[in-house]
C-alpha cells in the first residue's frame, strides 16, 4: 500500500475519532462521564484544606458548582468576589466547591488567597493534577454548573459572572422538584 494513502487514512480516521467521539450517538448522555455540558460529570473524591474527604457523589440532590482555580490566576482573582457573593446569596440552595490546581501552585498560597478573598466553601487541592485531568482543565479559572442528577448544565473557560451563574441556576431553583 501507498504510505501516502496510509498516512491520509489515519489522519482521517483521528479526525472523525475527534468529530464523532465514543460517546452514544442517539443523544442519550444519561450515565457517560465526560466533562462538557450535558454529560454526566466526572466523580471524584479530594481532601479539603481542612482536611476533610469529600466526594462529587456527597453533593447530588441539589446543584452544583464546580469552580477550578490557581492564586497566581488574574483572572481568578478577578472573579472571586463575585463567587463569594453568589455563595453568600445560594450558598443554602446549591454546593459550591473549589478545586485549588495545587499541582500548578501551592497549598500555602492556596490558603492565603482563601484568607483574603474570604471564601467560606470548601476548596479541594489536587496535588497531582487528578481532578484537573479528569475534568480536562486547559486554562483557569474553569467552572462548571451541574445539575441535582449529576448532569453538566454549563461549562466556562474564564471568568464567571454573576449573570451567568444566575441563568443557569434560577430555573433550577425554580423547579419544585428535582
Amino acid at each position: 500500500m501507498n504510505i501516502r494513502f496510509l498516512f491520509v487514512f489515519a489522519i482521517i480516521l483521528t479526525a472523525t475519532y475527534l468529530v464523532v467521539g465514543t460517546g452514544k450517538q442517539d443523544g442519550n448522555t444519561e450515565g457517560i462521564a465526560k466533562p462538557d455540558v450535558r454529560y454526566q460529570a466526572p466523580a471524584f473524591l479530594g481532601t479539603s484544606l481542612d482536611g476533610q474527604e469529600i466526594a462529587l457523589s456527597q453533593l447530588q440532590g441539589k446543584p452544583v458548582f464546580l469552580n477550578f482555580w490557581a492564586s497566581w490566576c488574574p483572572p481568578c482573582k478577578a472573579e472571586m468576589p463575585d463567587l463569594t457573593a453568589l455563595h453568600e446569596r445560594y450558598g443554602d440552595a446549591v454546593s459550591f466547591l473549589g478545586i485549588h490546581t495545587t499541582y500548578n501552585d501551592s497549598e500555602e498560597a492556596a490558603r492565603d488567597f482563601v484568607s483574603f478573598y474570604q471564601v467560606k466553601y470548601p476548596v479541594l487541592v489536587d496535588p497531582q493534577g487528578t481532578i484537573s485531568k479528569e475534568y480536562q482543565i486547559i486554562a483557569m479559572p474553569t467552572s462548571f454548573i451541574i445539575d441535582p442528577r449529576g448532569q453538566i448544565l454549563f461549562k466556562k473557560i474564564g471568568p464567571l459572572t454573576i449573570e451567568e451563574f444566575e441563568r443557569v441556576v434560577r430555573p433550577m431553583l425554580q423547579k419544585e422538584s428535582f
